[in-house]
This record gives C-alpha cells, sequence and structure tokens, in this order.
C-alpha cells in the first residue's frame, strides 16, 4: 500500500506529470486536506531512558530465549542486515551505475515501486508453496543472485534485476516478521520486531561510509558482489542448520 502512493510521488518529482496530469493537482488537493487531519485521542506513554532499556532487554530476550529460536533469529538478523544495506544504498547507486539518464531512472523507480507493492503480496503464497522457512531462504537467495550478476548481464537484464531485487527485498521482510512474530508471544511481538529491526540497521550505520568510500575507489558492483557472496555464505548456513522451531499458540 506504501509502494503506489511513493510511486506518485516520484511521479510527479520527475516532471513526468505527461502521464496523468491531474497527478499534480490532487497531490496539491491532497496536502492541503492534510492539515485539517486531526489525530484520534490515544493512551500514550511518555518516554523513559529506563522504560526503553526495558523493553529493549525483552526484545533481546525474545529474540533469544531458547536455542532452536536463537539459531532460527540469529540467521533472520544476519540476513537481514545485508538486505539493508542493499536496500538503502545499493540498489540506487547500481541504478545510476548501469547509465541511466535522469528521466529514465524516474520511470525505472516508478515501475520499481509498482512492482514491489505487487510482489509484497506474493509473501503467503510464498510461504504455502515453499514453506515458511524455505520461502525465506529462497527470496534471500534470489537477492544474492541478482546482488552478484548484475556487473555481468548487461544494462537492461541487470536493472531487471536489480528491480526483482527490491521487490523480492519485500517478501523477504514480510517472511522475517512473520517467523519473528509466530515464536514470540503476543504482547511483546511489537518490542522484538523493534530490537530485530535495530540489531539489523547497526552494521548499515556502522559501514555506510566505508561502503561510500569502497564504492568510489573499486565500484558499487564490486562492492555489492562481494556483499552478495557473503550473502550466499550465510544463506547457505541458514539453509543447512534449518531451526525447528515450535510457533507460540
Amino acid at each position: 500500500v506504501v509502494e503506489l502512493p511513493t510511486a506518485l510521488l516520484v511521479t510527479k518529482e520527475n516532471n513526468l506529470n505527461s502521464i496523468n496530469y491531474r497527478i499534480s493537482k490532487h497531490t496539491l488537493t491532497a496536502g492541503i486536506l492534510s492539515f485539517f487531519l486531526h489525530e484520534p485521542p490515544i493512551d500514550s506513554e511518555v518516554f523513559s531512558l529506563k522504560n526503553y532499556l526495558s523493553q529493549t532487554k525483552q526484545g533481546f530476550q525474545q529474540l533469544f530465549k531458547t536455542h532452536e529460536v536463537k539459531l532460527q533469529n540469529s540467521f533472520i538478523i544476519a540476513l537481514t542486515m545485508i538486505t539493508v544495506i542493499s536496500g538503502q544504498i545499493l540498489i540506487d547507486t547500481q541504478l545510476v551505475a548501469e547509465g541511466w539518464s535522469a528521466r529514465e531512472l524516474g520511470i525505472i523507480t516508478v515501475i520499481m515501486f509498482i512492482l514491489s507493492a505487487g510482489f509484497e503480496q506474493l509473501t503467503p503464497w510464498v510461504s504455502k508453496k515453499f514453506g515458511q522457512w524455505n520461502g525465506f531462504i529462497l527470496s534471500a537467495t534470489v537477492i544474492a543472485s541478482t546482488m552478484i550478476f548484475v556487473p555481468v548481464v548487461g544494462i537492461v537484464f541487470g536493472t531487471i534485476m536489480i528491480i526483482t531485487r527490491n521487490g523480492v527485498g519485500e517478501v523477504f521482510g514480510n517472511s522475517a516478521s512473520v517467523m519473528i512474530n509466530n515464536t514470540t508471544e503476543s504482547k511483546y511481538r511489537a518490542t522484538t520486531l523493534s530490537t530485530y529491526t535495530m540489531l539489523s540497521n547497526i552494521p548499515y550505520v556502522l559501514t555506510a561510509y566505508f561502503i561510500g568510500y569502497y564504492m568510489d575507489v573499486w565500484s558499487v558492483h564490486g562492492v555489492t558482489a562481494v556483499l552478495g557472496v557473503v550473502l550466499t555464505i550465510i544463506v547457505f548456513g541458514a539453509f543447512i542448520k534449518k531451526p525447528k522451531v515450535v510457533p507460540v499458540m
């Protein structure tokens, strides 16, 4: 759902209003109306460092509470660390490195967001067809493959692979969240997912500068391929050491 309005905004920003001249008018109208929206009153909890640390501790306890759950979530976090870097840095820079013009990049970005919305709806089908864990591993394998092979397949097929990676990333992320939820008590799920997100983003935050540096001195495709190999190694380990978790009822 989020991807479709994002695609429309990208369309506007890239002067693609020729597709539908009403897009700008609708966006302006929506912007004006948003000032008259009121947030419904809800119970809220005042932030405190003590509560934050307590909730984070609960998140860690849920993520690593048994051997099998720890094994599953360790693989999920390790794989997500790489996919976060891919989504936050590498996809956009690889598209630029493919040599497309600014206008062409705008069109590709619109297509990418719209297709991602479609890919996201495939998550239940993938889980049912291949199983929760195998479907997750399959999506990670597709992501790793596109990271490795983009540099050697040419501009058109390379771009298709990048778009595919972005879409499959939605299936990957949804599957990860579902599996974590399945092993977490309902009252701790929001906290546990928040802790999972925090852990998964730490490498991106710590290495973003160095990744950018090596993309300059080497190449974005080279850096992406190396991370793709790392992702493949983790995927292989996750496939061999398939955890046997029992969902929380």
